[in-house]
C-alpha cells in the first residue's frame, strides 16, 4: 500500500485541498491489461480515501499505429463492454465519452492521462478539468511513430513514472522531471 499511500499524497500536493478532489482518468478501453489493473487499483485506493474518481473510456477509440481508427475497439468500447468490467471491482464511475473534448469531462481537480495516445487530448482540456498529470508506465515507442509519442513526454504536464530508469530516460531524452511511484501490489496476491 505504500504506493498508493505515495501517490494520494503526491496528487493531494498539485492541488488546493486534500479531500474530496474530483480526479479524472483517461483510458483506451477497460480490456484487462496490466496497466488499466494497476490505474483502476489506484482509482479504488482514492475512493477508499474520499475522492470522486470518474474513468473515462472513449467511445470512439484511438487510431492505431498506422493512424487508422480502431474500429474493433471502438465498437467493443461502445456496444460491447460499454461500463461494464466484469474482471475487477471497481468502487469509481466508468464513463464513455464520445471523444476526449471538454464537453464530455466533467470538471475537476486532476484529469490524469495513462497510454500516450491519451497524453495530447487530457493536454488539450480547459483549466476546469483540473491540473494534467500524465501517468507514465512505459516508454511505448513498440509499433507506433516514435516521433509521435516522443512528442507527448515533452508536453508541459506534471509526469509520474514507475521505475527509476523510466525517470532518468525521460530525463536525458527529453529534459523533462517526473515522480517516481513504485506500482504496490496487495499482500493477498
Amino acid at each position: 500500500m505504500a504506493a498508493y499511500t505515495k501517490l494520494l499524497l503526491i496528487l493531494c500536493s498539485k492541488v488546493e485541498g486534500e479531500v474530496g478532489m474530483k480526479i479524472n482518468i483517461v483510458i483506451p478501453s477497460t480490456v484487462l491489461g496490466g496497466g488499466v489493473r494497476v490505474l483502476f487499483l489506484y482509482s479504488n485506493y482514492l475512493v477508499q480515501n474520499g475522492h470522486d474518481v470518474v474513468i473515462y473510456v472513449p467511445m470512439l477509440a484511438y487510431s492505431n499505429q498506422r493512424g487508422k481508427p480502431n474500429i474493433k475497439t471502438s465498437i467493443a468500447n461502445t456496444f460491447k463492454r460499454r461500463t461494464v468490467v466484469n474482471w475487477f471491482d471497481c468502487q469509481f464511475k466508468i464513463k464513455l465519452a464520445p471523444a476526449i473534448k471538454d464537453i464530455f469531462i466533467r470538471d475537476a481537480d486532476i484529469t490524469i492521462a495513462s497510454a500516450w495516445y491519451t497524453a495530447p487530448d487530457v493536454f488539450d482540456l480547459s483549466a476546469s478539468k483540473g491540473k494534467k498529470i500524465y501517468f507514465i508506465q512505459d516508454y511505448e515507442i513498440w509499433n507506433q511513430n516514435k516521433e509521435i509519442v516522443d512528442a507527448t513526454y515533452k508536453l508541459d504536464m506534471n509526469r509520474i513514472v514507475i521505475t527509476k530508469s523510466l525517470q532518468k530516460l525521460l530525463n536525458k531524452n527529453f529534459g523533462v522531471d517526473s515522480t517516481v511511484i513504485y506500482n504496490g501490489h496487495h499482500n493477498d496476491e
